[in-house]
């Protein structure tokens, strides 16, 4: 008979002695419920009850009882599909999109696996939504009997809307967090109810585009924090294999690992950013889609549609100044909406909000980019910052337009090295790699090279990878350059003119010189007197 499910308190002791902090009892957790118990354990200070599952009956598994195997194949398809069908109808329920319908039992194809007829998908389809951690990356279906690739497909099918409706409900709690923690985005949402009390079609229009266009941050917010991890474990891996004094007490480790269990690290978060920026392309192109959908609904009102028209104008211009007022030089000037084309079929409503749409995001990512540079500006100079400084001294502390254009130079400047650096990295993890294959497989040790041979492979395509950034970041360095000396330039130009201006403010404040009579007469008034 298994024994029973257990808490643990605290066992009696002689009274004349201190109480010991190890001297433990097991009670039942069923009789946590008793009042004299509770009061016993209210008694000791130090005790942190650590509770189990409720006990289970005395004999378990009773004569005869025989342990139920697995579900059949039809079991197990019908169920998958039912939690799938569901997790889909519920995403569109709370305002979510799926990446795509539910796809019915594909075609599949026979192959000979060892001997073995198998079966599997005869067309291989990517799925977008993929994470490794909640065990949603896609599988072959690979079954040796029918039942069993149908049972596979819909585990499939189950687990990818699961995963689509994980993510929207993890949106959906990020919003939430939002309103109870910051007043001003709560105020904005009331006041966004509040503005067309009369037009519901055109609120949850609205809101329905506001929040994709959230859902877009929230991925994003996501990509970059991954890469600022992926940043540290870089400089973890170089910091062992500098063999930095620190780490000798540590045994060759830094924060418990060693340089491999950061590489695979690195391997693992690469692989996740890559499946994120794939899905955070489609959720980019869904808002035209979006669009569309809420130019439908406002069809039958005009000024609803001119309205929302007003609205998208007014976002793009609001992002394009607030990149301005910050210190920030768009790429180009704002667009006006273009005629539409022949080819183009699209309503001319549909249209504007497109254009405008386009326009929004093309300064989101430049104003994205720029914050980026702020806060690692703000960073800086608060690490650089030495003692307390007075609100005096903070007050004095004005940056020019140029002084905060030479910080952005230098700021592009370390992005290419950061991407040259990211270069050597690999190169220097593929070389070592090598080394120790060839010493494994001198020594014999064929499964060791085998797996090193592999890693020196993925890190060969990584410094290629590697390589590909630094034109990209070379390029935003160059363009930086070329907005500092335009700024110094105007700067330069506005001083002169500043300067030319004042000096001929103060030829016009100086007395005029008398003429050559008049000097004369008061020459004679002076030797009269």
């Amino acid at each position: 008979m298994s024994p029973s499910p257990t808490a643990w308190m605290p066992a009696p002791v002689n009274p004349n002695m201190s109480p010991s902090p190890t001297a433990w009892m097991p009670v039942l957790v069923k009789d946590l419920c008793n009042p004299d118990v509770v009061a016993t354990i209210a008694k000791r200070k130090d005790y942190s009850p650590r509770l189990s599952i409720s006990p289970e009956p005395e004999d378990p598994w009773p004569e005869g009882y025989e342990t139920p195997g697995p579900d059949p194949p039809e079991v197990i398809a019908e169920r998958n599909e039912t939690e799938a069908k569901e997790a889909y109808n519920t995403l569109i329920q709370m305002g979510g999109r799926p990446t795509g319908s539910i796809r019915p039992i594909p075609p599949w194809e026979r192959y000979v696996d060892l001997g073995d007829l198998c079966y599997r998908y005869a067309e291989k389809e990517e799925t977008l939504f993929y994470s490794q951690w909640h065990g949603t990356k896609p599988d072959s279906a690979a079954s040796s009997t029918e039942a069993g690739y149908i049972a596979g497909h819909w585990i499939n099918e189950r687990k990818r809307c699961s995963e689509e409706l994980r993510r929207w409900q993890g949106f959906l709690s990020a919003q939430q967090w939002r309103r109870e923690h910051c007043p001003e985005f709560l105020r904005e949402e009331d006041i966004e109810r509040q503005r067309y009390p009369h037009d519901p079609h055109l609120t949850a229009s609205l809101k329905k585009w506001k929040d994709w266009k959230e859902y877009r941050t929230y991925f994003q917010r996501g990509i970059d924090r991954c890469n600022e991890r992926i940043e540290g474990a870089r400089r973890s891996v170089e910091a062992i294999q500098r063999k930095d004094p620190e780490l000798v007490l540590n045994k060759g480790k830094l924060r418990g690992y060693y340089d491999s269990d950061w590489l695979d690290f690195i391997e693992s978060q690469r692989e996740w950013v890559a499946a994120e920026e794939k899905l955070l392309k489609w959720v980019k192109q869904q808002l035209p889609a979006i669009l569309s959908e809420c130019a439908t609904l406002l069809m039958g009102v005009l000024t609803s549609l001119c309205e929302m028209e007003l609205r998208s104008e007014l976002e793009a211009k609001g992002v394009f100044n607030t990149l301005v007022e910050t210190g920030g030089r768009p790429t180009r000037p704002i667009r006006p909406v273009t005629k539409r084309q022949e080819h183009d079929y699209t309503d001319e409503h549909l249209h504007v909000l497109c254009h405008w749409e386009g326009e929004c995001s093309q300064f989101e990512e430049e104003l994205r980019e720029w914050k980026k540079f702020l806060d690692y500006r703000q960073k800086k100079e608060a690490d650089e910052r030495t003692g307390v400084q007075l609100e005096g001294q903070q007050s004095t502390d004005i940056t020019t337009q140029v002084e905060l254009w030479k910080d952005f130079r230098a700021y592009r400047q370390l992005e290419v090295e950061n991407a040259k650096q990211w270069v050597e990295f690999w190169q220097r993890q593929l070389e070592d790699f090598r080394d120790r294959e060839d010493r494994c497989v001198r020594q014999g040790q064929t499964e060791v090279a085998y797996r090193l041979h592999s890693k020196a492979k993925d890190a060969r395509s990584y410094v290629k990878e590697a390589q590909k950034q630094v034109r990209p970041a070379e390029v935003q360095l160059k363009w930086a350059e070329e907005q500092l000396s335009a700024l110094i330039t105007e700067n330069a130009v506005s001083v002169t003119e500043v300067s030319i201006f004042d000096h001929l403010e103060d030829q016009a404040k100086l007395p005029k010189r008398a003429s050559r009579s008049s000097q004369t007469a008061l020459k004679n008034l002076r030797s009269n007197r």
